[in-house]
């Protein structure tokens, strides 16, 4: 497979004289390196570049032909009129042969003319216009490896806050792997996506016992041995800090490759653009800056080639994007939401809990979840429990009529191209949800509702309703996958009565404590809650 992959490499050199590639191929010793494209999924390009790597070497075709012959009848797919039907794995052995057909060796193109590369335009606007963050600039394994996990899931501009207030309570991986795992998730408590502090816990033991307390930048398989390092944090360690050239692909990368190939008919969270991907850009990147290359491309889909716009006027490989050149020819309706494929999310699992506060003018009793129980596992709560009468009440309400703006906004979004059943889809999950927010406000002046729903909690405390009035306010906290409506009950009591709360939940086999009221309510404050819980307690005792 290798020798049959240079050989089409140099036919492909022959037969091919089109532009410049994605990014800087540097260091002629690179062109040696062969992707196994049985190992890849595959993905749409010209039928011209296949047919000329085919003509200009026949030892490739049989090659593939046999290969493809083997594998049986490639899956059908939706492509453009006019395109020719090509087999799928000779597609792309054509993109992968294709990136190599201008010889950048030293930054200058074959004949020793100058050439500004792609790769050089993508570092250039890098220098010039990257973000200013807590831990750029750093090459420290232990500083990027928690920059990387706090940012999965999580907007940069909160985990700039929490990176600042982690790296002054665990300046190391030593203290890190030192602390206890409840004052590890005191700590990260309000990110989300809790398991991710367990483990960066558990893969600072691993580090400390089986590395020495020293990262292996120098390869990213020794990166992924550490427990809760998979491929996209390991190959950003290993580019950053160690400087091996190694593509971080995240979603970012996915998307501005797929717009700059122009490959249609591929969603961005799919199997085959992650291992196309995963593939190709290995090869695509600048190996004297493999750190500022990914960080660009992190930046430039973030900014720039973003998934909701595609800032064409401001992106630095814009010349050479054939997204771009479909966009302009009149081949492609937009570039959003057609490259990558707009990604159809499955409609979030709706939940409602009551949750009960009791609470003296200082403390409030709270009860600890179990390790299993889900994301939220191991941390501090109120007392609460899920309400499904409670959601079919809210539920109970007529969606209302769809606004004269809705009906333009559709057709404007049906004429650009789109789906009309998706967008008509759309504009009636939007009227769903606000006629939940509309039954949400009347849920306050509905007690006896409430009141059914905490018959089981007050018991578990040693309380009756006399002490309980539900408070005028309904938190909403939202997962990517489960939408959490939270009703809130209030129940006033002395301290003496708080105590013997918590020792009635004890009873119960709960493992409870009254804890500090500001403690659980300020972030960071030495209470391991969850920031839904701490929305609830700040609205039960305003």
């Amino acid at each position: 497979m290798r020798r049959a992959a240079r050989g089409a490499l140099r036919a492909c050199r022959m037969a091919s004289d089109s532009g410049s590639s994605l990014f800087s191929f540097e260091g002629a010793q690179k062109r040696s390196q062969a992707i196994d494209v049985d190992a890849v999924d595959v993905i749409d390009v010209d039928a011209s570049s296949v047919e000329a790597a085919e003509g200009a070497s026949k030892g490739v075709k049989r090659k593939l032909e046999s290969s493809s012959s083997s594998e049986g009848a490639p899956a059908k797919r939706k492509q453009r009129k006019g395109a020719a039907a090509v087999p799928l794995k000779p597609q792309l052995k054509a993109l992968t042969e294709r990136e190599w057909d201008v010889d950048t060796v030293g930054g200058r193109a074959r004949g020793g003319g100058a050439k500004r590369t792609a790769s050089e335009g993508l570092l250039a606007w890098y220098d010039a216009n990257k973000r200013t963050l807590p831990w750029r600039g750093s090459t420290d394994p232990y500083r990027i490896w928690v920059s990387e996990v706090m940012s999965q899931q999580t907007r940069l501009a909160t985990v700039e806050e929490y990176f600042v207030r982690w790296m002054n309570v665990f300046p190391t991986v030593e203290t890190l792997a030192a602390a206890e795992l409840e004052r590890v998730k005191e700590v990260w408590s309000g990110l989300g996506y809790y398991r991710r502090a367990a483990y960066l816990h558990q893969g600072a033991q691993y580090i400390v016992q089986q590395c020495r307390s020293v990262f292996p930048v120098d390869s990213v398989d020794a990166l992924r041995k550490i427990p809760g390092i998979g491929p996209y944090t390991a190959a950003a360690i290993a580019a950053i800090c160690g400087g091996v050239s190694a593509a971080a692909v995240d979603g970012n990368l996915i998307r501005v490759f797929l717009r700059y190939e122009g490959v249609e008919g591929l969603a961005a969270n799919s199997g085959k653009a992650f291992k196309t991907a995963s593939a190709v850009c290995q090869h695509y990147i600048a190996p004297s800056r493999p750190g500022d290359w990914n960080q660009a491309v992190m930046d430039l889909g973030s900014a720039v080639c973003t998934g909701q716009k595609a800032l064409c006027g401001e992106c630095p490989l814009a010349e050479h994007c054939k997204a771009k050149q479909l966009l302009e020819a009149g081949s492609l309706a937009a570039i959003p939401g057609c490259i990558p494929l707009k990604q159809v999310k499955a409609a979030a699992r709706v939940e409602c809990w009551v949750v009960l506060v009791v609470a003296s003018p200082t403390r409030v009793a709270m009860v600890r979840r179990g390790e299993s129980e889900g994301v939220l596992s191991g941390l501090w709560e109120c007392v609460n429990e899920r309400s499904d009468g409670l959601l079919a009440w809210l539920q109970d309400a007529e969606p209302a009529a769809e606004p004269a703006q809705n009906k333009k906004r559709r057709r404007a979004h049906v004429a650009i191209g789109n789906d009309a059943a998706e967008s008509t889809a759309a504009m009636e999950t939007r009227s769903a949800a606000k006629a939940l927010q509309r039954r949400l406000k009347e849920l306050a002046q509905q007690p006896s509702v409430l009141a059914t729903a905490t018959d089981k909690l007050l018991p578990q405390c040693g309380l009756d309703g006399s002490r309980a009035s539900p408070v005028p306010t309904v938190v909403t906290h939202k997962f990517s996958h489960i939408h959490t409506h939270l009703a809130i009950v209030r129940a006033d009591v002395d301290e003496a009565s708080l105590d013997a709360a918590v020792c009635r939940l004890a009873d119960h086999g709960r493992e409870a404590a009254a804890m500090s009221v500001e403690d659980v309510m300020s972030a960071g404050g030495g209470a391991a809650v969850s920031e839904q819980m701490r929305r609830v307690v700040r609205a039960a005792m305003a």
